[in-house]
């Protein structure tokens, strides 16, 4: 039995990412060349038992880049999104503890318009680490590190326009499988402070993965000719598991709104 591979058909996934990198960039510098000619704002000072939360806006800035992209497709959806609280030790040091959770259900239709197919996917991360942090008037650079895990899975359900081919076999369904594992990442970035209180950031993050993968599968229908009636054969190929090592860079430059207090 034969199956169709659609990579394709994540050609217009990937042309997506090409803008938002582009504005992303231009933003990352943006918020550098405006935090060093801005004299209004306030110093960046930070006292031992202070505290502050972020969220990582992301999402919102790949809607935006989508639109400004005439993305047929885009929609708002919890991508790269997460939460991070900061619990500071001194002006230079803090302790960081971080969530993350990613949701995605985006429909698309092929290159040649013959099927569609729906990414499903979620991703729940968590982590604690060090900030090691320096202040220049009312900007902030700061490094550090993570260690947590995450857990997670996706797939792809497909739906064709055109009726059977006999003879054809083709995929309905790709179950990529479940995964858990462990994280330690390390981060640079940046935070430009308008008050006392309240912040923007950019963030240059990576991380080293082990995951352990659970069972993928492929389900795939076959068609066959009897009395001019088109019969539906059904099948499910799985793996085995399998545990993976890789470096995560899907995520490289975070964006944050925060306050202090």
């Amino acid at each position: 039995m034969s199956y169709y591979v659609h990579e394709s058909d994540t050609n217009h996934v990937k042309s997506q990412n090409i803008f938002m990198k582009n504005l992303k960039t231009f933003f990352s510098l943006g918020l550098v060349l405006f935090a060093i000619q801005t004299t209004q704002a306030q110093n960046a000072q930070f006292k031992a038992g202070e505290h502050s939360v972020a969220i990582i806006a992301n999402p919102i800035f790949d809607y935006l880049g989508n639109m400004f992209d005439q993305d047929t497709y885009n929609s708002l959806y919890l991508s790269s999104g997460g939460v991070v609280f900061r619990k500071f030790k001194s002006d230079t040091r803090a302790n960081r503890l971080e969530v993350n959770l990613s949701l995605r259900n985006n429909t698309y239709n092929s290159v040649n318009l013959n099927y569609g197919y729906t990414l499903k996917s979620v991703n729940f991360g968590f982590g604690a680490g060090k900030e090691y942090r320096k202040s220049f008037n009312n900007l902030c650079v700061y490094g550090g590190w993570l260690a947590g895990g995450f857990v997670g899975s996706s797939s792809t359900t497909f739906t064709y326009f055109e009726p059977p081919v006999e003879g054809e076999s083709r995929e309905t369904e790709r179950n990529d499988g479940d995964y858990i594992g462990l994280r330690f990442s390390g981060f640079f970035g940046t935070e430009y402070y308008f008050s006392p209180h309240f912040f923007v950031g950019v963030e240059l993050k990576g991380s080293a993965n082990v995951a352990y993968n659970f069972a993928e599968s492929i389900t795939s229908e076959s068609y066959t000719e009897s009395g001019n009636i088109l019969i539906t054969n059904t099948e499910t190929l799985s793996s085995e598991d399998f545990i993976s090592v890789y470096v995560n860079t899907d995520n490289l430059v975070l964006f944050f709104v925060g306050v202090k207090f």
